[in-house]
């Protein structure tokens, strides 16, 4: 056998050992690729209307929540009818996570789609870390500021229902800070205006 008959053997004999080790793994359900290789799971097609319950019970109580004006003085007391009027604005969001496999930085994100038609794709909602593992991806959809719809493939029935509660939460969470940043003054007490070095030394 001449040497470059031998280079290519080897090569190829690496290669089916490459790929029967990975088929091994991926039959124990062990991935054998960088968790960025590996595509987020996305929302399928089963309505669950315990989640849409759970998601207007939420919208319903923002002002118990961390809308609460009394809590948090920095907010005015319209914050949460002003995020419910934001909502009206939504017509669909999409949570998933950044990756399809466990790692350190696999952020949790959504897809939001407005009435207008106006998207945004792909963001990442403040520096909440999610694993498939304990997310279930969910198309939400909205309608005149309530939700009518939530899709899932099912597998949020397989947690405890505490778990779905905190991704309700977390959902509406990041839908309020998007409008937030975007229009702080619809949440937030204007800040005092403070005086220039020369006003204070002038005191």
């Amino acid at each position: 056998m001449t040497k470059g008959a031998r280079v290519t053997a080897m090569v190829v004999g690496s290669l089916v050992v490459l790929a029967i080790a990975c088929v091994v793994l991926v039959k124990l359900d062990i991935q054998c690729l960088p968790a960025q290789l590996y595509p987020p799971d996305m929302p399928g097609e089963r309505s669950n209307p315990k989640l849409v319950a759970m998601f207007n019970e939420q919208i319903d109580g923002l002002e118990r929540g961390e809308l609460d004006a009394d809590r948090f003085p920095g907010l005015i007391p319209e914050a949460a009818a002003n995020a419910r009027t934001w909502f009206g604005e939504v017509r669909e969001v999409v949570t998933h996570c950044r990756y399809g496999a466990s790692y350190k930085f696999n952020w949790f994100m959504y897809d939001l789609t407005l009435a207008s038609g106006q998207a945004f794709a792909d963001q990442t909602a403040s520096t909440d870390r999610c694993s498939d593992e304990y997310q279930t991806a969910m198309r939400v959809t909205f309608e005149a500021g309530r939700v009518v719809d939530v899709k899932t493939d099912g597998s949020e029935l397989e947690r405890p229902l505490g778990d779905a509660q905190a991704a309700v939460a977390r959902t509406l969470k990041a839908l309020i800070d998007h409008d937030r940043d975007a229009r702080p003054q619809r949440y937030f007490k204007p800040t005092p205006v403070q005086p220039t070095p020369a006003e204070e030394w002038a005191r």
